[in-house]
């Protein structure tokens, strides 16, 4: 699955640069994106992210929930995941296309 735009263009490094962020704004938003989910969940909830990256926003709402499953088409998005989530055990990431 590595010959597509997003192995190519969006992969794990180049989304933590994105990610890692100090400008107020940017940081702003991210917090409110998680924050939005994160109020309408419950600890026995069992959730899954399609289009998961390597994992940001679940490691975000981890604490929140029974598990999260998220779903990346990237390879090494989801390597780069495993070692970013590898101490948080309620987390799954996996290899595969949405459609």
């Amino acid at each position: 699955m590595q010959n597509n735009y997003y192995a190519k263009s969006l992969n794990a490094q180049k989304l933590w640069q994105v990610y890692d962020t100090e400008i107020p704004r940017i940081s702003r938003y991210l917090e409110r994106e998680t924050a939005f989910v994160r109020e309408r969940l419950k600890k026995t909830d069992t959730v899954l992210e399609l289009a998961a990256g390597y994992g940001r926003i679940m490691k975000e709402l981890a604490p929140f929930v029974r598990s999260i499953t998220g779903i990346e088409i990237s390879d090494d998005n989801v390597h780069f995941g495993e070692q970013y989530l590898k101490n948080i055990p309620n987390t799954s990431l996996l290899t595969m296309d949405v459609h």
